[in-house]
């Protein structure tokens, strides 16, 4: 991969550094010793692959980011010579912490085995690489009746299809499952530009840098949501939200993605388990 993935690398460093000193900082409550807390997070824990342990990200970044940019084809130019697809699936149900749903705002092993089976069986046929995220949603009290809310949804690249059967393969799951907001897409198809495809790699791969607000607009009942850089002490909460998870629980991958997913593994002498990340995808 071109030295041109670095800067993205370095988001990835910087919002590691965020979140390790929101976790020493006077303002998070989440952790009652966060020394013992940032243990997962540090260098010689690397063996662990902590979902949120930046070096072992920065390292599985840097080894997907090669084995997909293989898989796809990339020119000289940075052109595709296959057409690629970023696929990003949120389902409303899946919410943590919202009434009548989830009670507990933590993503339990049991939970995020479940999610990969239920995008997995969403993507089915298709070849892709991804991964599972989380968006907060805080202060929407006046519109859930909670303080904060986690949602788990996916985002993943899709290649060696073309828009129009992604559409055609994905209209039946469009209909059966519904975006947390009214006016939201539960399922968005973006076709990657050249150029672009690193921006996209990283994320997909990204760890959570933003925080989420929804308040309902003054005339009628629809909802605005707004989005800004993740703080500190909410840094800290969706740490807190993931932290018995290892990175290869959060992998996504199916069709010919998998072995793209091996190689990736084999590149980033990671000690990720291949099986662990596919178990609910038959053909493992």
């Amino acid at each position: 991969m071109t030295t041109t993935m670095e800067p993205f690398i370095g988001r990835e460093r910087r919002q590691s550094l965020h979140l390790n000193k929101a976790l020493l900082g006077r303002h998070q409550k989440s952790f009652k010793n966060p020394k013992k807390a940032l243990e997962p997070l540090r260098r010689t824990a690397i063996g662990d692959v902590n979902a949120h342990n930046g070096y072992a990200r920065r390292k599985y970044l840097r080894a997907i980011g090669r084995e997909v940019e293989k898989a796809i084809g990339i020119g000289a130019d940075g052109s595709l010579r296959r057409p690629a697809f970023l696929i990003t699936v949120v389902d409303g149900d899946q919410a943590l912490g919202r009434p009548g749903l989830a009670s507990r705002m933590v993503l339990t092993p049991q939970k995020v085995r479940f999610l990969q089976g239920y995008f997995a069986d969403l993507l089915k046929g298709l070849t892709y690489v991804g991964m599972i995220d989380v968006a907060l949603y805080v202060s929407v009290r006046t519109v859930w009746s909670v303080d904060r809310l986690l949602l788990p949804h996916a985002h993943v690249i899709v290649w060696g299809t073309t828009e129009a059967r992604l559409a055609r393969r994905l209209k039946p799951a469009r209909g059966r499952i519904s975006s947390l907001l009214p006016y939201g897409s539960s399922i968005d198809i973006k076709l990657i530009t050249p150029g672009d495809h690193l921006q996209v790699l990283w994320y997909a791969h990204k760890l959570p840098r933003a925080q989420y607000q929804v308040w309902r607009r003054r005339k009628g009942l629809s909802l605005k949501q707004y989005k800004r850089p993740i703080n500190g002490v909410n840094a800290v909460r969706i740490y807190k939200a993931l932290r018995n998870l290892r990175l290869d629980d959060l992998v996504l991958c199916g069709g010919k993605g998998r072995r793209v997913f091996r190689r990736a593994v084999v590149r980033s002498k990671l000690p990720l388990q291949g099986k662990r990340a596919a178990e609910a995808v038959q053909g493992w």
